[in-house]
């Protein structure tokens, strides 16, 4: 993994948990309270830990014309999202609600961002790669499940990939942290 510094942030305790999202970033900035878990061109996503000392994950988008005129059809990340999330719940199948969406700013170029509950826990590919076979077979049955149950809903996960999994470390729970390709 690539680590760089922002401004020189102070490391995070709960920097060993944001391993789920393909870190980019370990560090979090110590003025704001907020960890760059990664970045994409015109898309960031990242950790706040709130007053409250919840963390929370914030997904923003750069708000181009073409990504507005998205937004206006329907068919852009955080609607894609929010919709993925919604039908994985009604099927009893755990994914993050988007909490809320606003406007904001990156630098001088406006951005559209959506926060939702942060998962603490490990992606299944990490578990699988250190741990025992035994709780790989029992991931790929808990997943089996729950494509089948996609299946009978008329559903399927067009991104569904071991990374974009996260196994909550309470509970155990699969959560599916990005629902973006959930599609009748």
């Amino acid at each position: 993994l690539r680590t760089r510094s922002i401004r020189g942030g102070a490391r995070s305790p709960l920097s060993t948990h944001f391993r789920a999202y393909g870190v980019l970033c370990f560090w979090m900035h110590a003025e704001s309270n907020i960890q760059i878990l990664k970045e994409n061109r015109g898309s960031t996503v990242w950790v706040e830990q709130g007053d409250d000392g919840r963390a929370c994950t914030i997904k923003a988008w750069s708000l181009s014309p073409w990504f507005a005129l998205k937004c206006l059809l329907g068919i852009s990340q955080p609607w894609r999202h929010w919709r993925g999330g919604r039908r994985l719940r009604r099927q009893n199948l755990a994914s993050p609600e988007v909490l809320s969406v606003g406007l904001g700013w990156r630098g001088t170029w406006p951005v559209l961002k959506i926060r939702m509950p942060f998962i603490i826990g490990s992606t299944g590919a990490e578990q699988i790669s250190e741990s025992p076979s035994s709780l790989g077979h029992d991931i790929a049955s808990r997943l089996g499940e729950a494509v089948s149950i996609l299946a009978h809903a008329g559903l399927r996960h067009r991104d569904l990939k071991l990374s974009n999994i996260v196994l909550q470390h309470d509970s155990n729970e699969i959560w599916f942290i990005d629902p973006v390709g959930v599609m009748r």
